[in-house]
């Protein structure tokens, strides 16, 4: 089990405050020798009635000594309560700088655009709009005609990519050739065509991020049109 700094700190607090009560209730008690408790013993005999002993609270308001153990006891405790409250502030305070340095500074990987580098190819490009270094983790990609818009996450071409593929703050990364032809079989199936693809990439802490899109062609691009769908053009 490992402790954090404000249960330790707030331990050695308690045991303080608890060593320090332990001296008051000992300097607080009556000590009688046993002479004193014969004799203490034969007048309340003698008597009826013995002598009552001062109060735990009686002795620490007449002895100097116990009165002031008290207040350290109890200004001791009142310490320990609010080192934990600034160092419960104090760590909220570096989550929220923590999530906003990680919200900010992280990078933000959307696609870009595709261009036309053949009668039936695309190159497919992506671009960094945050202000950190994109680490790529793999890309996915494809193009097909179907009657419906592909799952962008499942259908394609996977390429998983060594660590050395970075995108820099501000910068367009080409990744992906397709060619509508390709693989095709006739007769085609109904629909229209969709281009799709799925990037990961890693922010400097290790963060895993995702970015996919869906496009319809038009007869001479891929545009958004109407597939305005989180499932098909989303990030995280």
């Amino acid at each position: 089990m490992k402790f954090r700094i404000p249960e330790i700190v707030l331990g050695m607090l308690f045991a303080t405050s608890l060593v320090l009560l332990g001296f008051v209730f000992a300097s607080s008690q009556p000590s009688q020798s046993p002479l004193q408790h014969e004799s203490t013993t034969e007048n309340s005999g003698a008597n009826g009635k013995g002598e009552v002993s001062e109060s735990f609270w009686q002795r620490t308001l007449t002895d100097p000594v116990a009165f002031f153990t008290l207040w350290i006891a109890a200004f001791t405790a009142v310490l320990g309560f609010s080192t934990i409250g600034l160092l419960r502030a104090t760590s909220r305070s570096a989550n929220i700088s923590e999530r906003a340095l990680t919200v900010l500074e992280r990078p933000y990987v959307f696609f870009l655009d595709v261009d036309r580098i053949g009668k039936f190819a695309y190159q497919i490009a992506y671009r960094n709009y945050g202000k950190a270094p994109a680490i790529v983790a793999s890309v996915r990609y494809g193009v097909q005609r179907a009657p419906h818009p592909p799952n962008p996450k499942e259908g394609g071409k996977l390429q998983v990519l060594p660590s050395g593929a970075v995108i820099g703050p501000g910068e367009p990364w080409t990744r992906g050739q397709i060619n509508m032809m390709a693989g095709m079989v006739l007769p085609l199936p109904e629909g229209d065509w969709f281009l799709h693809g799925h990037i990961i990439y890693r922010d400097l802490f290790g963060n895993e991020w995702q970015t996919w899109f869906c496009r319809r062609f038009n007869g001479n691009q891929f545009i958004l049109g109407d597939i305005t769908s989180k499932q098909l053009n989303g990030n995280t």
